[in-house]
């Protein structure tokens, strides 16, 4: 049982970095970094502190133009919408984060690339991930169109 709660305290002390760190950090891309890593601690546990990362990073990316982040968050927020059974925000987030990630011109409107150097496959991924949700959304809707 011990291992247990060592885990718990280990991603307690994580969680508690990463807000401090987003509290601190110098620059807007550390900031959207920190945000996103903080919307993937909650991605699936807690759907509110998601969509409230979520909105900390949309609002970084779109103060800076970072148009590839834009659609990123707004996927990562359409989707919890969906999860939350909203389906009219997931789909209009969902809706607006496709029309960013589709245009080619947005692919060196990004903070950082992360694990996909090439940025035209970072905009596909994230294009990919979007299309995921909304088929997931219209499944769940009954919209086989």
């Amino acid at each position: 049982m011990l291992p247990f709660f060592a885990k718990a305290q280990t991603r307690q002390h994580t969680l508690d970095s990463l807000k401090q760190a987003l509290r601190t950090a110098s620059t807007d891309s550390s900031r959207y970094n920190i945000a996103d890593r903080l919307l993937f601690f909650y991605y699936q546990s807690n759907r509110d502190s998601a969509l409230q990362y979520s909105e900390i990073g949309l609002s970084i990316a779109e103060k800076n133009n970072m148009a590839i982040n834009v659609a990123e968050m707004l996927g990562h927020k359409g989707y919890q919408l969906y999860q939350l059974k909203r389906f009219g925000g997931a789909l209009k987030f969902l809706l607006r984060a496709k029309k960013i990630a589709q245009d080619p011109a947005n692919e060196n409107k990004v903070f950082t690339p992360g694990k996909y150097p090439e940025l035209r496959k970072k905009r596909l991924n994230i294009l990919g991930a979007i299309l995921q949700s909304l088929g997931h959304l219209k499944g769940a809707t009954g919209d086989t169109t």
